[in-house]
């Protein structure tokens, strides 16, 4: 068979949607009659080995798209209760914390209006006294 059906790792990788390295891992399962060597050391699949690849392959994505067993899917209905529980209490946690924010905004706004009033009465009260000789005119 010639050289030009014959494919790279590179491209049989690209074709079947895997990494070079995937291909490389099945290169030790797959009988050496798919493989060649050509002069500058590229190593080559034919056809026939391309299918045998994409075989395996098919069959260990199969294998890793099984459903999850019940004892998975119990175990992540648990983990999802205990986060659903978490994401409850904090949220009244947060409402609290608001409900605080909102007490504590009140009070300084309380807090500048009585020092504003106290800034005005202590002016009133520095202000000098004017005796009854010192009187304005106008």
């Amino acid at each position: 068979m010639g050289q030009k059906s014959m494919k790279t790792i590179g491209q049989i990788a690209k074709i079947l949607g895997v990494s070079r390295q995937a291909i490389y891992r099945r290169l030790s399962t797959m009988p050496t009659i798919y493989l060649s060597t050509d002069s500058k050391g590229v190593q080559r699949i034919n056809a026939e080995g391309e299918a045998f690849l994409r075989d395996k392959l098919s069959a260990n994505l199969s294998a890793n798209c099984q459903p999850d067993s019940p004892a998975d899917n119990s175990a992540d209905n648990t983990i999802i209760a205990i986060l659903r529980e978490q994401i409850e209490k904090q949220d009244i946690q947060l409402k609290a914390q608001a409900e605080q924010i909102d007490g504590l905004l009140k009070a300084i706004d309380q807090e500048q209006q009585l020092h504003m009033i106290t800034k005005q009465e202590m002016k009133l009260l520095a202000a000098p006294k004017r005796r009854w000789w010192q009187r304005r005119e106008n």
